[in-house]
């Protein structure tokens, strides 16, 4: 019986889109995280909401991308 072969020779790196989609996700899910640890210790209703706010743009940032402003 053969040992097995390595397969990290044969696969291609990671290409700079699958990288930069890596990095977003990553990003989203700290600033997902940090809202979420807010809103664990918070009181306040209104900075709750706001918590919740900022996850829920977070998510349809990272699904949609970025908004574009538009331009005067």
């Amino acid at each position: 019986m053969r040992p097995p072969t390595k397969r990290e020779d044969a696969s291609p790196g990671m290409s700079s889109a699958q990288l930069e989609i890596t990095k977003s996700v990553i990003a989203a899910s700290a600033e997902i995280t940090a809202a979420m640890v807010t809103v664990t210790n918070e009181k306040n209703p209104a900075k709750i909401s706001e918590a919740y706010r900022v996850i829920y743009k977070t998510i349809m940032e990272t699904v949609r991308g970025p908004s574009k402003k538009p331009t005067t």
